[in-house]
């Protein structure tokens, strides 16, 4: 079972948060989506109502050491505006003049890590780094879903140094494990996946696990070509995984034999670059012309897919089709939204791009469950067993 942060005593306590403030910027550096601050302000409210003084640690993208782009400045200023509080920014991640700030924390003060990449041993697991976060707290709560997956210092190694009733799983990481539990692993049926990704070979164990679960899978962006390809269809300068096309080929027909239906589009919006404003015309998926890709998604793809959803009790969105962040592209991946929108059932998305596509359309409240979903819910789907559940699931009874 998992340790929750409400089962334990966190009152007066200095507690060492994990959160995940992987978010999207634009070239200004300012953030687009603030769906991961939000998703985490619950715990951290929870904490400052116990009087805790928490450390709140992340990391941000994937800088190679110090690089001042990906500083965790702008978080530090939306959860200042989000929390109306004063949010204190490290100069390090644990260095002398951190940890002395760490120490000097009061109740209901925070103090903002800077970016754990920058450290390198973050990535690595490494047990003294892991040493030096922990002997700083007394309480280590986690709620960063997204990369729970991940064998790194302050997911995995960390917890270590703490006792059962001395760690747990934040709301935000509560909720996401329930809603997976109760929902994906016992859906409403007709079942639905619509996915999109650029390559069948990161997603390869997903597709298949997703067609032992699902009733229907409808798959888009680049990925769709691979597929097309293994049924003979010319595809040109499309994105294509020639060496997976076998493959393609097998999972097709175990859709078949599972009597589960495999959707791809029926027509695309092609050019011969990738380019906005190169968009030559619009075809069927079999009269590609020679040199040209396609960008997106068209109207009669849409609509298969409307028709295919329209008796689904269950719909899971993962991914945009292509080219959403080009308004001239948006609308197929809109359309994509207002199928989950107009559903009565249960929908629900995750991963940043779909997010942000319901976000830019305001239908944030029409979805059943919306998922800071990543890596770590894929390998759910796929069977594997995650870092922190195994790191923070109660062996033996608790001390309160």
């Amino acid at each position: 079972m998992l340790q929750k942060i409400q089962n334990i005593d966190i009152e007066n306590k200095r507690v060492f948060l994990r959160c995940d403030f992987n978010v999207p910027f634009d070239k200004n550096g300012i953030i687009t989506d603030y769906t991961r601050v939000n998703a985490v302000l619950k715990t951290i409210k929870y904490l400052l109502k116990n009087n805790c003084s928490i450390v709140i640690s992340s990391h941000l993208w994937r800088p190679k050491d110090f690089e001042q782009n990906f500083s965790l400045a702008p978080v530090q200023r939306v959860l200042r505006a989000l929390l109306r509080l004063p949010i204190i920014l490290a100069s390090w991640v644990s260095d002398e003049k951190t940890i002395e700030q760490a120490k000097k924390l009061k109740s209901g003060e925070i103090l903002l890590l800077e970016n754990l990449r920058f450290d390198s041993r973050e990535k690595k697991n490494d047990e003294n780094f892991a040493k030096e976060l922990a002997s700083m707290w007394e309480i280590y709560i986690n709620d960063a879903f997204w990369v729970s997956h991940r064998s790194h210092t302050s997911v995995d190694k960390i917890t270590d140094y703490f006792l059962e009733w001395e760690k747990a799983a934040g709301f935000l990481l509560q909720k996401e494990n329930k809603y997976f539990k109760d929902k994906i692993n016992n859906p409403e049926r007709p079942f639905i996946a619509i996915v999109g990704w650029a390559k069948v070979s990161s997603k390869l164990l997903t597709i298949k696990k997703l067609l032992e679960k699902v009733d229907k899978i409808i798959i888009g962006w680049a990925m769709a070509f691979t597929f097309l390809k293994a049924e003979w269809y010319e595809i040109w300068k499309s994105l294509v995984e020639n060496d997976l096309l076998e493959e393609a080929k097998n999972i097709i027909e175990t859709a078949k034999k599972l009597n589960k239906e495999l959707i791809l589009p029926v027509d695309f919006i092609i050019s011969d670059k990738f380019w906005e404003n190169w968009i030559i015309k619009t075809v069927n998926f079999d009269k590609i012309p020679e040199n040209f890709m396609w960008l997106d998604i068209w109207a009669k793809s849409i609509k298969l897919f409307e028709k295919k959803s329209e008796s689904a009790k269950m719909i899971f969105w993962n991914w945009p089709m292509w080219a959403y962040e080009f308004d001239s592209f948006f609308e197929w991946s809109a359309s994509i939204a207002n199928i989950l929108a107009n559903s009565k059932w249960e929908t629900f998305a995750g991963w940043w791009d779909s997010i942000a596509v319901i976000n830019k359309m305001w239908l944030w409240q029409e979805l059943s469950f919306i998922s800071t979903w990543g890596w770590a819910s894929l390998e759910l789907l796929e069977g594997k067993k995650l870092v922190w559940i195994e790191k923070l699931k109660i062996k033996k009874i608790s001390k309160n």
